[in-house]
């Protein structure tokens, strides 16, 4: 994977729910005896942060960040397109659908993309690419 495969970063900006804490029922802005026995779980809306991007070996993937502790984060990239991108890189001839690979010269190749695309891989491609987020996209 290169380092300067970035092409393209957008970012957007979304308030949307995230798994909340349990929390004591206020009443009269004093707390009160919650209804069973416990607090109540209510789902909080918090600004996530969203960089969309197109990488060379990877090709379209998005990042999103959550702005509230945990500070999640989530990844969403597509296997195909990686698979896609890198036989077009090694010039194999395959005829693409929307989603997937309908045929190929060289399946066995396909096969061994698909392998070779492990966790570490990704991982990687994740840290680089938040590295390269947080640097305004310099590389």
């Amino acid at each position: 994977m290169s380092h300067a495969s970035t092409v393209d970063i957008r970012n957007r900006a979304a308030r949307r729910p995230a798994p909340g804490g349990e929390i004591d029922v206020l009443e009269h802005g004093r707390e009160a005896a919650p209804a069973h026995g416990g607090g109540e779980e209510i789902p909080l809306f918090i600004n996530h942060f969203y960089f969309y991007a197109v990488d060379r070996d990877f090709g379209p993937f998005f990042l999103k960040f959550g702005t509230y502790f945990p500070y999640n984060a989530k990844l969403c990239l597509n296997g195909h397109e990686y698979v896609k991108r890198q036989l077009t890189q090694r010039g194999i001839a395959y005829e693409a659908l929307d989603n997937g690979i309908l045929s190929c010269g060289d399946p066995r190749r396909v096969q061994a993309l698909c392998d070779g695309l492990s966790a570490a891989k990704i991982e990687a491609f994740a840290i680089l690419h938040a590295v390269l987020i947080s640097d305004g996209g310099d590389e």
